[in-house]
């Protein structure tokens, strides 16, 4: 099981303790799962995100950049919406579209123009060998991203 597919069997308060924003889009980009931390970077409430196009009202520009993926690709872009500027995880599925958006602070935004690419801030839900990400809140070396949604979740 991906990361991704591992979002999917959390329930929205689960969701909601992740932190980073997590959007589920459908096959027409449609949101279908929006957690707490994307709504609050949106400035959307969670009802009136569902059904939305996101990349036409929540991210113009984004939905060429995701088409452009091609489907079971994951990819990371980085993108400025229009109040900030974040670090996207993509994993495009036929069948649904993941997005894993954690923001950038505004001075790390400002040394890394969207069209470059930064060090992408932890955490991340790249392929390959799972990523090493810092838990907030707690000491001891960083942890692999499954640990981190197993955390949040128990």
């Amino acid at each position: 099981m991906t990361p991704f597919e591992l979002l999917d069997v959390l329930d929205d308060e689960a969701l909601d303790r992740l932190p980073f924003g997590v959007v589920r889009l459908g096959p027409t980009g449609r949101i279908e799962r929006i957690n707490r931390a994307e709504t609050e970077r949106a400035k959307v409430q969670r009802w009136r995100a569902l059904g939305r196009d996101y990349a036409r009202e929540l991210a113009p520009g984004l939905s060429e950049r995701i088409r452009a993926i091609p489907v079971g690709a994951n990819r990371r872009i980085q993108f400025r919406f229009r109040n900030s500027e974040a670090v996207i995880q993509v994993s495009r599925g036929a069948l649904a579209t993941y997005l894993a958006i954690t923001p950038l602070p505004a001075d790390e935004a400002a040394a890394h123009p969207a069209r470059g690419q930064p060090p992408c801030p932890r955490p991340t839900m790249s392929t390959g060998p799972v990523p090493q990400t810092p838990v907030p809140g707690q000491s001891g070396g960083p942890l692999p991203l499954v640990d981190v949604v197993l955390r949040t979740i128990s």
